[in-house]
């Protein structure tokens, strides 16, 4: 039993981890360009991203977006037999911290 439970909590990390690339990606995506436009407001980033991550069966619980530097935060639950628990990660997307 704890080894499968070890086995599915790191599945599910690994999973976790790409959902929160793919998020933080795709509100880049859009803050890079919702910068230029008329959106209708600020979080228009973040519910592309959220929309990305429920896709994907997880949930995007924090989303910053600074200047053109952008972070995520995204979890999904994992159920261990008799508890359940969350499995989180997190991403950024934006230039080089040496750009």
């Amino acid at each position: 039993l704890l080894i499968s439970s070890v086995a599915a909590v790191w599945s599910a990390r690994t999973h976790v981890q790409a959902v929160a690339d793919m998020a933080a990606l795709a509100v880049a995506d859009i803050s890079s360009v919702a910068v230029f436009e008329a959106a209708p407001a600020r979080s228009l980033p973040c519910i592309q991203g959220e929309e990305v991550a429920k896709r994907s069966g997880a949930i995007l619980s924090e989303c910053w977006i600074t200047n053109a530097d952008t972070r995520v935060v995204v979890q999904r639950p994992v159920s261990l037999f008799v508890f359940t628990t969350a499995v989180s990660a997190r991403a950024r997307a934006g230039p080089s911290p040496n750009w």
